[in-house]
């Protein structure tokens, strides 16, 4: 098999070609995609992986595997954002939502939340200035709402949309940037 992923102002397209004469040819227009993510390659799977989900009757999901060190997933995430989301005018998502302010946790407190799964009340202002810069996932017009800790992963309520950062394996080397955009949420449970 040979895959090409190309991407353009109107659309990103995938080409996939079987050594013969069959040819497949997939384009997703930009303001069809509904989620993304973009995940760093682990200890035991080398490759990095890219997936969409989209608004469609066919189909709804692209999957492909990239290999390290051959592609930049962080400039992907950013390249897919600003077509998906740049457009969205940076106003507050949770401007009247209650305040929840964090309570210091003791050593038992941390092993307990890791334990019943509870979600601790982070800091969205210093999880912010490391996303804007390392990786750089949050676009320069994107704050940080809200964060939430559960286990090792890390739920984000932006500006533009909700994050989900998922550890992944033994080791946490592999790491999948969820996003979801705010436009698509019309309704949570």
């Amino acid at each position: 098999f040979v895959f090409i992923l190309c991407a353009n102002s109107y659309a990103i397209k995938l080409f996939s070609r079987v050594t013969g004469k069959r040819k497949e040819y997939m384009s997703v227009p930009w303001d069809s995609i509904r989620v993304w993510s973009v995940e760093s390659a682990g200890n035991f799977d080398l490759d990095m992986e890219m997936r969409c989900w989209f608004k469609g009757f066919w189909d709804n999901k692209v999957k492909q595997d990239l290999r390290s060190g051959r592609a930049d997933i962080i400039a992907i995430q950013q390249y897919i954002a600003h077509f998906v989301i740049g457009n969205a005018n940076g106003i507050a998502a949770l401007k009247y939502a209650q305040s929840v302010s964090s309570m210091p946790a003791g050593s038992m407190d941390k092993f307990l939340s890791y334990v019943t799964n509870d979600a601790i009340v982070k800091d969205p202002q210093a999880i912010s200035e490391k996303l804007h810069t390392s990786p750089r996932i949050l676009q320069e017009d994107e704050t940080l709402e809200s964060a939430y800790k559960c286990g090792r992963d890390l739920f984000l309520f932006s500006t533009k949309r909700i994050i989900e950062i998922d550890v992944k394996g033994i080791t946490g080397k592999s790491v999948e940037y969820k996003s979801y955009p705010l436009r698509y949420n019309k309704a949570f449970k």
